[in-house]
């Protein structure tokens, strides 16, 4: 076996801009020699074609946030929270890479209903002289205490993936949930799963079910029970 050797350099700068409120931020990576490989890279080449794989040679990325004040709750932009990235990569063995994003996180209330968060994100990747699009919308409303349904909708390429999800954590020892998920090839998906925590026990039941795929049911329950001359006790 051979023994390969590398070098790395990285520089992260950030900084608060109190006078609009936000935050700019760049991180660099540089790798000196194509022989580096960081623990991710080496763990893939491991187990994958290594000569496959993308070899990094540099990164650098900015990232610039800002969050509005939520004291004026009749604007738009009132407790909204954003986020604008660029990043560059460069390869030892393929073309360089671009990515743009930008997404949007807010919390509202709609009448009785307190505590609505948005998020709405959108990404562009160039490489190859090919162009990736994808675009992610989400929301989660709490109903009665500790209940919450969330949808979230998402295109990459046009390719459309739509998730309906309701939470349940109103019982102090147990909480469930229920998924179902649907995409442009009319492959349904349901998905849940249950789980009950008391002093002694531990129980938990999963399922899901893909739409002319596959159906899977999991349970665990763990506990002990002790027997002597003087009764049975469980822990």
């Amino acid at each position: 076996p051979s023994t390969l050797m590398g070098h790395s350099f990285s520089l992260n700068w950030s900084k608060f801009f109190d006078s609009i409120e936000s935050q700019v931020s760049f991180a660099g990576y540089r790798f000196s020699e194509r022989t580096f490989m960081s623990m991710p890279q080496f763990l893939s080449a491991l187990n994958y074609d290594s000569a496959a794989l993308y070899s990094e040679k540099e990164r650098y990325s900015i990232t610039v946030s800002k969050n509005f004040s939520s004291e004026n709750s009749n604007s738009l932009l009132s407790g909204m929270s954003t986020y604008l990235t660029y990043s560059h990569s460069t390869f030892w063995n393929t073309s360089e890479q671009d990515r743009y994003g930008v997404s949007l996180n807010k919390y509202f209330d709609i009448g009785q209903i307190k505590g609505v968060s948005a998020n709405l994100s959108a990404y562009k990747t160039t490489y190859n002289q090919r162009t990736d699009d994808s675009v992610y919308l989400s929301f989660s409303i709490p109903l009665r205490d500790k209940e919450r349904v969330s949808y979230s909708a998402g295109s990459f390429n046009s390719d459309v993936n739509q998730t309906l999800t309701y939470t349940n954590n109103r019982d102090p020892n147990s909480n469930w949930n229920l998924s179902t998920r649907y995409n442009d090839e009319e492959n349904s998906y349901l998905s849940g799963n249950y789980n009950y925590q008391a002093s002694n026990t531990d129980a938990s039941i999963s399922m899901a079910w893909q739409q002319s795929s596959y159906t899977f049911l999991s349970g665990s329950l763990r506990g002990g029970i002790t027997a002597t001359q003087h009764g049975v006790a469980a822990h």
